[in-house]
């Protein structure tokens, strides 16, 4: 029901998605998009993955 507890297992795929990149400053730069816009998460995921396939 809540969109933060629903966004909890996405932050924890997403970290060890971008870990494995090494991409560590836009890692926190992402959970930080998460952690301030937690509205707009499924928009941001969807940046992530287009950012995924980009690399």
């Amino acid at each position: 029901m809540r969109p933060q507890l629903k966004a909890l297992p996405l932050l924890l795929i997403t970290l060890l998605l971008l870990s494995l990149l090494h991409r560590r400053l836009l890692l926190l730069l992402l959970l930080l998009l998460l952690l301030l816009q937690p509205h707009a998460t499924f928009c941001t995921v969807d940046q992530v993955k287009a950012y995924r396939d980009y690399i």
